[in-house]
């Protein structure tokens, strides 16, 4: 039996497979936003319904996308330097999540013409999205040793993708099975969206812990020397490029490529 039971649960030969479930979860729950909101409906929603113009509302569309993506690249390295120096990753992993959670469901409510709010929501709600996943990442070197990292990321990437795929499903019925193609008609699914997210953070919640132990230092400094890493980077990149808009389009192209 026991040797079924681990051909069965891929988590069984894991120590700590309680926790690894909870850290996949979390990534299957961000699909949510990924797919519904960036992917499927929420780009046509602004652009049709709230915009109500094609073209501006592409460009609109892409603007949201693009600063959501530079406030990504911003404020990590801030955020991530200050959750290793108080050990508050866990903290603001379900904070983020909770946030784009809440904000996802949120988009229900505006109306045509609400560009501005509709701005105002996404724009946080990604960030929130984009921020957790970076502290989901931080904790694969805690949940994992050098003989399992490959399989646990694996693990993580395969329930990332069948997430996805339900939710594929799940837009395709409401849309099509239920004739609900209309833009106008996708705010149940920002709302099934958010909700989607609140649940998959509940195993965090429960099951993921974090290992590291806040370390001495005064907090302005370590948040200095984050800034000062960022704008080092950011001086390499020029010299190494010429110009700064090279180095923002491929810094979006970096952020965007590790939301995905």
């Amino acid at each position: 039996m026991p040797d079924a039971r681990q051909s069965l649960n891929p988590f069984a030969r894991l120590h700590n497979g309680r926790a690894v479930w909870a850290w996949g979860m979390f990534d299957l729950a961000n699909q949510s936003f990924q797919l519904i909101i960036n992917t499927l409906l929420f780009s046509l929603f602004v652009q049709q319904v709230v915009v109500g113009d094609p073209a501006r509302g592409r460009t609109t569309w892409s603007l949201m996308v693009a600063s959501s993506m530079l406030l990504v690249v911003l404020v990590s390295p801030v955020l991530g330097a200050l959750a290793d120096h108080k050990a508050w990753k866990r903290e603001m992993l379900l904070g983020s999540g909770l946030v784009c959670a809440v904000l996802t469901a949120m988009l229900a409510v505006i109306q045509p013409g609400q560009v501005w709010l509709a701005f105002a929501l996404y724009l946080v709600a990604a960030l929130a999205c984009g921020l957790g996943e970076n502290f989901l990442g931080s904790f694969l070197p805690e949940i994992s040793t050098p003989k399992n990292v490959g399989y646990i990321s694996a693990l993580g990437w395969t329930m990332s993708y069948a997430g996805a795929l339900l939710l594929l499903g799940i837009a395709a019925v409401y849309t099509l099975g239920f004739g609900h193609a209309e833009p106008d008609e996708a705010r149940p699914m920002f709302v099934f969206s958010g909700l989607w997210f609140v649940a998959g953070i509940v195993p965090a919640f429960l099951f993921l812990r974090e290992r590291a132990t806040p370390q001495p230092g005064a907090t302005r400094t370590v948040v200095g020397q984050a800034f000062r890493r960022l704008a080092a980077s950011a001086h390499a990149t020029r010299r190494a490029t010429g110009t700064w808009p090279g180095s923002s389009r491929r810094s979006l192209s970096t952020a965007w490529a590790r939301r995905r």
